[in-house]
């Protein structure tokens, strides 16, 4: 531990060897082995002599010396009896080294924590003074101007404790710090041009903006001011780029401050890094979005960044050079045609960066070729049967009707075979001729023909049936008249195919009994025929499907099957239900004249007793009374109503028209006694008043559904049509009179 440099500590050594009594040792060669006795360093140490004797005690002798740090030693000692023996070793000393403190310190400068290498991974311990003064840190802030010796010491513990390679011992190194008192005295640059840095930005210091040298900067603030005077720091970016700022700069010992002028611009232009393209002589779109994202040349588009934005990233293209067949390979590769593409990339400061990119078309042969598989193409539709094509990174490149700068003829010829109307195969038999290889066959670099053949082999097919404008889902007829049945006139649908003729048109009913949980009944077909329509306009592809009349289909819902078929044998089909229902109004028989009866007087009405009337006589007739055997076609049950028939006789017009029920002068009865005189009821009432006339009613006979409700004809409005039910009626003449015997109401008896 008697270090005073960091390579000139010392190590002690004793060598030993163990021998028989009674003999001589002796340093027969040294090299790097010092005499204990040598001064300390940083003098030089005494070398042992060759020749000196090894200290002896009975078997035992021993050489005492030192060795230098990291210098070891190697010395040899011989019993001049023949034997030589030879020993070395090496020894090191930490080598620490102080992290930071560089340059000149001033009052404002940052504390700085102590820290060091110490040359040593498994020290003992390690500490720093300050002027002879423990201390983990250095604050110029705490201190006042001069020199401070800042001494770092490492202790390295036992040498080799954890490998030969372990240092030992007790080392130190000292580093003398300044700080240095400043001037108050500061003058600022009218204006200075600074120029942003790689990250697009710069932290502006004193000595950016101070005219002459201080020595130190941190005691000196920058303060940069923006637009409206509003202070953004010191730090500038790419947003100022351009502007002209002013800027403040404070001696902060003493708050004496100057102002200047900064203009803010970026003087460095965009990094461009071109590389070659390698793209194949089939490509004919050399555009470089197009190379790298379609096919996969990511080198198409150079590498261009910018310290702040770059702008734009442009390029240019030399006319294209086109190769023989027998050019120099370049890079060993076979190339037909290339040309160069120079690039500027330009930042929004307006500085540039250009370099040069080659796009080498390299050359493909017959064998390289690939032609297109058999197809089918729809008839009518738009398919691409393909072209010959050459494959580059996975991407097929047409080399039909253009090979690009391919040295390739392709041509090719058709012969179509007919299938079916409006279809056909074709026969295409396509011919690749290399110009850069000889005609007929070869084997190297790979067995060839040239020129090269292929049969393709194209249908034209028509998989498709007829397109039908099909009937609705639900078709609804009415049965005929006089008969529970229907006789179904079929829809015709208009039809049409693009490519083969439409052949057939048939009809499939399934007949169902509503009766009987809808079970099939039958079966029937019915035929059909293709034909022409009025106003047909021949220059479209359409025509009318025409279907026959059905037998005589019953009341209820039938499933409908159309079937169209071209002359390929496609089939489409045409779904819906048929169904049949009983529109047709029952047939009404009624007598023409009858005669009525009047009864005696309703205590529950309005027609009250006067004049003739003294009894107000009234009478009620069914209105089935007027039925003369209606009936209806469906044999269903019927509803019979009856009403008298407009104009009204002078004495129906007199009836109450507020009130139908006593006491007949507050208007809540209803109907009124006019309205039941005058509306539609299941029966009719006739009155004493009307005795000798003759009254014209109408007998109206109601269709009725299985569960009793009115049928509804289709097509009207419920609630508002007035033929919104299925009804017939008929005229009746009914003669009123009174045919009640007069009753004789005698007095009482009298006593006289």
């Amino acid at each position: 531990n008697n270090a005073t440099t960091l390579t000139n500590g010392q190590f002690n050594e004793t060598i030993t060897v163990n021998a028989p009594a009674g003999q001589t040792w002796t340093v027969s060669a040294v090299s790097g082995l010092y005499s204990s006795g040598s001064p300390a360093p940083p003098a030089a140490p005494t070398a042992i002599a060759v020749g000196t004797a090894l200290s002896a005690s009975g078997g035992v002798y021993t050489l005492t010396g030192i060795h230098v740090d990291a210098l070891g030693y190697t010395v040899s000692v011989t019993n001049g009896r023949g034997t030589t023996l030879s020993i070395s070793n090496t020894c090191a000393y930490p080598n620490p080294s102080i992290n930071g403190l560089d340059g000149t310190f001033c009052r404002f400068s940052p504390a700085v924590t102590l820290s060091g290498d110490p040359g040593d991974a498994s020290v003992t311990s390690q500490s720093f003074t300050v002027n002879g003064v423990a201390a983990t840190v250095f604050d110029p802030s705490t201190r006042t101007p001069g020199n401070y010796t800042v001494t770092y010491t490492v202790n390295g513990g036992t040498p080799k404790a954890n490998g030969a390679t372990d240092p030992g011992c007790i080392q130190s190194v000292s580093k003398v710090v300044t700080i240095i008192a400043t001037s108050s005295n500061v003058v600022c640059n009218d204006n200075v041009q600074l120029s942003l840095d790689e990250d697009c930005r710069v932290a502006v210091t004193g000595d950016m903006v101070l005219e002459g040298s201080y020595g130190c900067y941190d005691d000196y603030r920058v303060a940069i001011y923006g637009l409206g005077g509003v202070s953004i720091g010191n730090v500038l970016t790419g947003a100022n780029v351009g502007q002209t700022l002013r800027v403040n700069v404070t001696h902060l010992p003493s708050g004496n401050s100057c102002w200047g002028n900064i203009k803010v611009e970026d003087k460095l232009p965009p990094v461009l890094t071109c590389a070659d393209v390698w793209a194949v002589c089939a490509a004919q779109n050399y555009d470089p979005n197009y190379l790298r994202n379609t096919l996969g040349i990511a080198a198409a588009v150079p590498t261009a960044t910018d310290n702040c934005n770059l702008k734009s990233l442009t390029f240019i293209d030399n006319p294209i050079v086109d190769l023989d067949c027998n050019a120099p390979k370049i890079n060993n590769r076979e190339v037909s045609a290339y040309f160069v593409r120079k690039w500027t990339a330009t930042d929004a400061s307006g500085n540039t960066s250009t370099c040069e990119q080659f796009v080498y078309l390299e050359r493909r042969h017959v064998w390289d070729v690939q032609f297109p598989a058999d197809t089918e193409i729809a008839c009518g539709g738009t398919g691409n049967p393909g072209v010959p094509y050459i494959t580059f990174n996975g991407v097929q490149l047409p080399i039909s009707p253009s090979a690009g700068v391919c040295e390739f003829n392709v041509a090719a010829t058709d012969q179509n075979l007919p299938v079916c109307d409006g279809t056909y195969k074709t026969i295409r038999t396509w011919v690749v001729y290399d110009w850069c290889l000889p005609t007929g066959s070869g084997t190297a670099p790979v067995a060839y023909t040239n020129p090269r053949y292929h049969i393709q082999v194209i249908k034209f097919v028509d998989n498709v049936g007829p397109v039908a404008q099909c009937p609705p889902a639900l078709v609804v007829v009415s049965t005929d008249a006089l008969k529970c049945c229907a006789a179904v006139d079929m829809p015709d649908v208009l039809v049409q195919d693009n490519c083969s003729r439409v052949n057939d048109i048939s009809a499939m009913i399934t007949v169902r009994d509503p009766l009987n949980n809808n079970a099939v009944v039958r079966m029937e077909a019915v035929n059909g025929s293709i034909g022409d329509f009025p106003g047909n306009n021949w220059w479209v592809p359409d025509t009318m499907g025409y279907v026959n009349t059905s037998t005589c289909l019953p009341v209820g819902d039938h499933d409908v099957v159309y079937t169209l078929t071209d002359d390929c044998g496609n089939l489409t089909s045409c779904n819906f239900t048929l169904s049949v229902r009983d529109y047709t109004p029952p047939i009404v028989a009624c007598d023409e004249f009858t005669v009525g009866a009047l009864d005696g007087d309703d205590p529950d009405d309005c027609y009250l007793p006067g004049g003739p009337c003294n009894f107000a006589g009234v009478a009620y007739i069914k209105a089935h009374t007027f039925d003369d055997g209606s009936y209806d076609n469906c044999k269903g049950p019927l509803k019979f109503t009856v009403r008298r028939m407009a104009p009204y006789s002078a004495f129906v017009e007199g009836l109450n028209k507020n009130d139908g029920i006593p006491p007949c002068d507050n208007g809540s009865g209803r109907p009124t006694e006019y309205e039941r005189a005058t509306l539609e009821w299941d029966s009719l009432k006739i009155y004493c008043g009307e005795v000798g006339t003759t009254q014209t009613v109408i007998l109206r006979v109601y269709q009725l559904n299985v569960d009793g409700t009115l049928a509804v004809n289709p097509g009207t409005d419920p609630g508002t049509d007035d033929d919104e039910f299925i009804y017939g009626e008929c005229m009746v003449q009914i003669e009123v009179q009174d045919k009640v015997r007069p009753t004789c109401v005698p007095p009482a008896h009298v006593t006289v």
